[in-house]
Formats: C-alpha cells, structure tokens, sequence
C-alpha cells in the first residue's frame, strides 16, 4: 500500500473536520479509488449541517462529498484487474451502504456500474459530471414528457442552471431564468439565455406575470425553497408544478390551499435518484449515453467552468468560497495535493 493512514473530510453535523483513515485491503467486488478530484455543491454544506437526507440514521462521524474522479489503484478479488489505472468519475450518496464521501485520499466502493473514461479527459472535467448533467436530464424528461413549452427555474446562475439554459436551447424550450442580482444576469447573458429576471428589482413581478401570460410555462424547478418560489407558483397557470430540488434557504415551503384546490397546482419533489428509477432501460441509454458522448466530444452540453481548486486540508475555506462565489463556476477539492 502506498501509506498506511490517510485523511478524510467528516462531520457529526455540529463541527465538520479532518479524520485520518486506515488503508485496508479490498474487498472482494470492490476497488480502491485514489481521489484526483472531488466537487463542492450546495447540499454538500447542507450535509454537514445535518439538513441533506435523513441525519439519524447514520453512524457518526461521517464522511462529506457526493461526486469525484480519481484512479482506480487496487481490485479485489473477482474484479477486472485491466481496470487498474482506469480514470472513473464516481457518485457517493449517504444512502449507499458502503457511503463513505469524496472529500479523501481515497474511496473504497462496489466495482458494479463503474465507468471509465478514455486518459485524454482530465480529472477536473469528469468530476462533476455524476449529479448536475443528469438532473437536467431529469428536468428534460420531465418537460418534455409533460408536453411544456416554456418552463421556470431559479438559483439559475448556478453551474447546474447554465446546464439548463444549453440543453433547453438544444430541444427549444423557452426558459424563464430567476436570479438575485446584476452580476448573475450578466452570467447568464454570456452563456446565451434569453430570458432573465433579476428577483431583487422592484420590476420583478410585473416582469413575471408579463413573461407567465406570454409564454405559459406550467413547470416551474426550484433550488430555493421557503416562501419566494410558492409566490412565482402562485402566479402560473391552472394545473402547473413546482418541482422542489433544494432548499437553499434551509426554510420550510409555504403554499396558499386554495390554489391547490381551485388551481390545481401541484408541488413536488425532484431527487435525481428516484427520477432514474422511473426512467424505462431504453431511457436510461439515452439520457446516460447523451452525457457520455458530450463529456467525450469536449462538454457543450454538459461541461462545468471550475473556478477555483483547494488542497483537502483547505477544504473550510474552500466551502466558503464555493458558498460566497458559487455564480463563478465549481470549486474542487485535490486531495493528492
């Protein structure tokens, strides 16, 4: 082994640290990763704070990071050894059974499902390509499946949200773009986006109901929660949703009942895990497959802008900038640095 001990983001969900960590042997059915990279995104601050999944059923301390790249330097037994060297991106959600996060030196995971990547592509641009490019896939799905012409999406300065304003392009859908402030408009300009409403000016709901009478968007995807995105639901059409996929605002939505009642409004979730599940092996070929081949052919698509990169032991730091400067583009953790 190449060291005995190495370290390793955790979190009780009071104080979030670095742990060292035993190297082992691996196990039959499984690989040691060497983490290259590991991305920061929003819900990785809301782990450590205990609002991401179900905090009590975890065993803590407990490791940080949902997405990563990095090399694959040991197999167990009954695994490929031709995978050795390989280049992976990899997923780590607290709900797997053998979770332990991508914030580390390296990850010990099931050999199942795992997907190499040609040497070419580096580690930084497949590092994130495990949860934002397949949640606009989600978002397609669903608007596409639900016949929508135009559809609403805040927090959509964010890498995930310039995602959406490429691929809504690609299948012509008009997106209605709801940010907080000029520095984000000018973001989403320079990626191409058409439409654009900065939320902070007192123009806004004017703007909005404006833009919802002439585009009738009856899907509305909201990072932010709390009662901001009920007030933009409660402006659209008869029989629209709110697909909720986070809480920025760590507060608790609030929705008037007679508009889900007369209106026929519907507001539900969206985790890109349980949208797979539903998804049909010929979709799952499809949606993978478009990813696949974008990230291949240089990421039009699907690429993401990284805009700062920290060693793991700067890790608080480099929460606060991914917090404070999240419009820029990722923020990675290196932790072979």
């Amino acid at each position: 082994m190449e060291e005995d001990l190495f370290p390793a983001v955790v979190t009780d969900f009071k104080e979030t640290y670095i742990l060292e960590q035993s190297r082992r042997e691996v196990a039959p059915g499984e690989v040691c990763v060497r983490v290259e990279s590991a991305a920061i995104s929003p819900n990785d601050h809301l782990f450590t704070l205990g609002y991401y999944g179900d905090k009590y059923h975890h065993h803590l301390p407990i490791g940080v990071g949902f997405e990563g790249s990095g090399l694959i330097v040991e197999t167990g037994e009954g695994v490929d050894k031709t995978l050795i060297n390989k280049k992976i991106a990899f997923l780590q959600q607290p709900s797997m059974p053998d979770y332990s996060g991508t914030w580390r030196r390296y990850v010990y995971m099931k050999s199942e499902g795992i997907a190499t990547y040609p040497d070419e592509l580096d580690f930084d641009s497949i590092a994130t390509i495990s949860i934002n490019p397949p949640t606009v896939c989600g978002f397609m799905d669903i608007t596409l499946k639900n016949k929508c012409k135009a559809i609403i999406h805040d927090a959509a300065s964010s890498s995930l949200g310039r995602m959406l304003v490429r691929i809504c392009k690609s299948y012509d859908i008009k997106l209605i773009n709801l940010v907080r402030r000029q520095e984000q408009v000018d973001i989403l300009e320079e990626e191409g986006a058409e439409i654009i409403l900065d939320t902070s000016l007192d123009t806004f709901e004017e703007k909005i109901r404006e833009l919802i009478a002439e585009h009738k968007p009856t899907t509305f995807f909201d990072a932010i929660g709390g009662s901001f995105p009920s007030k933009v639901l409660s402006l659209m059409p008869n029989f629209s949703t709110m697909y909720v996929y986070g809480n920025l605002s760590g507060e608790a939505i609030q929705y008037d009942a007679t508009n889900l009642i007369f209106k026929g409004h519907n507001i539900s979730n969206f985790f890109v895990w349980n949208w797979i599940n539903t998804l049909t092996p010929d979709e799952k070929t499809h949606w993978f497959g478009t990813i696949v081949e974008d990230i291949n052919a240089g990421g039009e698509l699907f690429g993401t802008k990284i805009s700062k990169k920290f060693p793991l032991d700067e890790f608080q730091e480099a929460m606060s900038h991914a917090k404070e400067h999240g419009s820029e583009g990722k923020v990675l953790l290196k932790p072979q640095l």
